[in-house]
Order: structure tokens, then sequence, then C-alpha cells
């Protein structure tokens, strides 16, 4: 398991890296082709994208648990067609109902002036999001096969094909028209080729057991999917709603700021998420809630080693956002800090404790946890827009962030800390190499203008430091997983 974990975590990892490298060298060319503003609004039509993958995620979620956990490949085929024909049908309706309802969200949801001409831009963002709410079902066939990483690599050549395509229409005057052929046309070839390896990796899917067992997987899927779909609710009102309340409040260009930060983030967070997502159907194989736990806790125990080796590396974030974009690196950084911060250490430590909800259907606690955060977040925004302005909507995300980390951490027996003090791993050690790394980075910082040679020597340290960590702390896991059969 130690090794197909490992495999599977590093691989997408590289993936998303591969992605998140390209989305910083277009992201900059991109906006100053663009400028600011029209930048701000293209941003906020982009929610149409993710929105139809935040809603599939109820249905990929149930099919990697029911793939990973049966054995008969009849039952799993007709899970995968019943998958796909919810996907298809509900992606249909909601094609349907946000084209119908184009020119209320565009002038009353979006706020943007309906002489801008992006009806075709705001038609192909949904149809994109359609084919990736589409294409969610095959992630999970590969997910449950232990190859989840060759879709995030799929997807990272998808994110550099969209981003320099829109830099390149950029340098022949296209404009929204331009950007829309572009999503739709990378989209279809991203969804075309997702289908044929993820059906060829899996073997071909059959029809022999279909019409005896469709009722009962229809079933016990909507069941699963039903209740997850409704703590999506909450986790699309998150960040989307909060882009919507910062072009209504704040403008488009205080959107592009928060949109900018926003995604240097969710890279971030990508990126841990991929590395921890095989977890997920290791967590999911375990038979008893007692062995799922132990798992979970030196899951844990693993990140917070991790995450205490990156520490350092906030200190580089300035310097860095000043080099990548000079012109908003102020607003960037004191957006994004926070925000990146409060989700680092209240909410991607927990990662395998959330997939051990999701894993034993505690769906009821996850419903709370995406309520909560996202009560907090509009509480504390609504409450302090008018004292602070545009960073009301910073102290809300980061105090969200910070709110929901009780409530996963309150169902588990043992807090990661009290593992972690009984680790193997030397403590002294650890703790003489992390202020090490802050000693040196805190005497670079004096040059504020670093060269990009320092970045690439302390990333390689770091990625070091951090594959050896993994390595190690994983060779517990394994001990912990055989010890527990």
């Amino acid at each position: 398991m130690k090794d197909s974990i490992l495999k599977d975590s590093l691989m997408s990892g590289a993936s998303t890296i591969l992605s998140m490298s390209s989305l910083l060298i277009l992201l900059p060319i991109f906006i100053n082709s663009v400028g600011l503003s029209n930048y701000g609004i293209f941003s906020i039509l982009l929610l149409l994208i993710n929105i139809n993958m935040y809603v599939g995620f109820g249905i990929d979620a149930a099919l990697i648990k029911y793939l990973s956990s049966e054995n008969n490949k009849s039952l799993r085929d007709t899970d995968i067609i019943v998958s796909a024909s919810i996907v298809i049908l509900s992606g249909i309706a909601f094609l349907i109902l946000l084209i119908y309802f184009r020119e209320y969200v565009i002038v009353e949801v979006f706020s943007l002036n309906n002489n801008l001409n992006v009806d075709f831009l705001y038609i192909s963002m949904t149809v994109s999001g359609v084919i990736f709410l589409i294409g969610g079902v095959f992630k999970a066939i590969l997910a449950s096969k232990g190859k989840v990483y060759i879709f995030e690599f799929i997807k990272s050549i998808y994110t550099i094909i969209f981003w320099l395509s829109l830099v390149v229409s950029c340098t022949f005057g296209g404009g929204f028209n331009a950007f829309g052929i572009i999503s739709l046309v990378t989209s279809i070839i991203w969804g075309i080729c997702t289908m044929i390896i993820a059906i060829y990796i899996y073997g071909g899917i059959g029809l022999s057991g279909f019409l005896l067992n469709w009722r009962s997987s229809l079933i016990k899927q909507i069941h699963f999917s039903s209740n997850i779909l409704l703590s999506n609710i909450f986790v699309l009102s998150f960040e989307p709603l909060t882009k919507i309340l910062v072009i209504n409040y704040f403008g488009t260009s205080s959107a592009a700021i928060y949109d900018i930060s926003l995604r240097l983030k969710n890279q971030v967070q990508q990126l841990i998420t991929k590395l921890l997502f095989p977890l997920y159907s290791s967590i999911s194989k375990f038979d008893s809630t007692e062995k799922q736990l132990k798992f979970v806790i030196h899951s844990e125990v693993t990140i917070l080693h991790l995450v205490a080796i990156c520490i350092p590396l906030f200190l580089l974030l300035r310097p860095l956002l000043y080099w990548w974009m000079p012109d908003v690196s102020d607003s960037i950084y004191f957006t994004l800090t926070p925000i990146l911060m409060s989700y680092i250490l209240f909410s991607a430590v927990l990662t395998p404790g959330y997939y051990c909800l999701l894993s034993n259907h505690k769906l009821k606690t996850i419903i709370i946890y995406h309520m909560i955060i996202l009560l907090v977040n509009f509480l504390v925004i609504f409450s302090t827009k008018d004292v602070l302005y545009y960073y009301s909507i910073v102290l809300g995300n980061a105090m969200a962030l910070i709110a929901g980390f009780p409530i996963i951490l309150s169902k588990q027996n043992i807090i990661p800390l009290d593992t972690l003090l009984q680790n193997r791993i030397d403590i002294k050690s650890h703790l003489i190499l992390i202020i090490a790394n802050c000693l040196f980075l805190i005497i670079l910082n004096y040059f504020y203008h670093l060269e990009l040679w320092w970045f690439l020597i302390i990333a390689l340290v770091v990625s070091i430091q951090l594959y050896r960590a993994m390595k190690k702390i994983l060779c517990d896991l394994e001990i912990i997983t055989a010890t527990s059969k």
C-alpha cells in the first residue's frame, strides 16, 4: 500500500506542479494583455466551470467508494453506467437552466454590463462546465484503479493548452468571443481523451447484469451522493458567492485581485489534495472504523511533518510575488497570506479525517462542517465590510477555515498531536531543520529582489526534505496498516 500511495501522490503532485508552473508563467502575460478590469470580468465567468465541477463531486465520491470496495465486475460496470447517466442528465438540466436565465445571471448576479457582449463566452463556459462534470465519472474510474495521476496529467495538459491559447489569442486581438471558442474546444478535447483512456485502463464496460442491478445501484448512489450534494451547496456558496460579493461591492479590479490570490491558494490546495487523494481509496478499503482511524491519525501526523517543513516558505512569499507581478504584488500578498496560512494550518492537516467521514457516510458531520464555514465567512464579511472594506473578504475567508477545524477534529478519538509526540521520528532534529530553514530564509528576506535561481535552489532543498520525510513517515503508516489487519 505504501508504494502505491507514494507513487500516486508523487505523480499527481508532479502533474499539478506542471500546470501550476504554466499558470504562473502565462497568467501575468494574459492579465497584462487584457487589463486587470477585463480579467475580473473573465474570472467571474470562469465560475460557471467551477460550479459544474462542485455539483458533480457527490457522484464522483460515491463511484470511487463503490468501485474501490466492489469485487464483482458486472456490479462495477452497472455503477459506472448509472453514475454516467445521472451526471449526463443533471448536466443537461443544469445547462438548460443557466442558458435560459443567462441575462439575469450576467446582469443581476454577476453585475456585468449587458453591453459587454459576453453571451457567447457565458454559454461556452457553461458547456465546458458540463463536460468537466461528466469527466468526473472517468476520474473516479481511474482513481479506483490507482491511476488518478493519469487524470491529473491530462488535466495539466489541458490547463497549459487553455492558458497558452488565451495568451496567443490576445496577441492577435482576440476578445471574449475568442476566449469562449478556446474554452469550448479545449474542454471537448479533454473530455474525449479522458473518456478513451479511462475506459481502456478499466478494461471496457459491459452490460451484463445491468438490467438486474441498475435499480439497487441507482438507489445507493442517489442516497450517498444526494447528501454530499447538499454539503456541496454550502461549498458552492463559499468561494463563488464570495467572488460575486467582491464584484458587486468593490468592482472588477478588486474581483481580479481576489481571483488571482484565490487562484494561487487553490493551486496549493489542489497540490495538497492531489497528493492526499490516493488516501481516500485506501481508507475506503478498510473493513473497520478502528483500522481507518489509526490510518487517518498517522496520515495526519505525516501532513503535520510536511507542513512544518514548508512553513519557512511563507517568508519567501512577498519577494516572490513582487518578482512575479510587481504592480499588484502587495494587494495579492495581503489577500493571499491569511487565507493560505489558514487553509494549510487548519484545513489541509485534517484532510484524511474528512476522507474518513466521507467513506463512512458521516455526511451529517460534513454538512455541518461546510455550513459553519459558510456562515462564519458571511457573518464576518457583512459585519466588517463597512470598516475593513475589501479586506473584510480576506478576514471572512480566513476565519471560516479556522472555524471548521474543530468540527473534523472532534470526530477523532485521538488528536494528531498525541500521535506526533509518540512518533518514532526524531523530533529534535526535525525542529532544528525547520529553525535552520527559517533563519536562512529570514536572512535572504532582507534582499527584496531575489534572483530566480535562489528560488530554484530553495525549492529543490525543500522538495528533497519533503520527499525524505514522506518516505520515512509512510514506512510508519505501512506498519500501522499491517498491525491493524
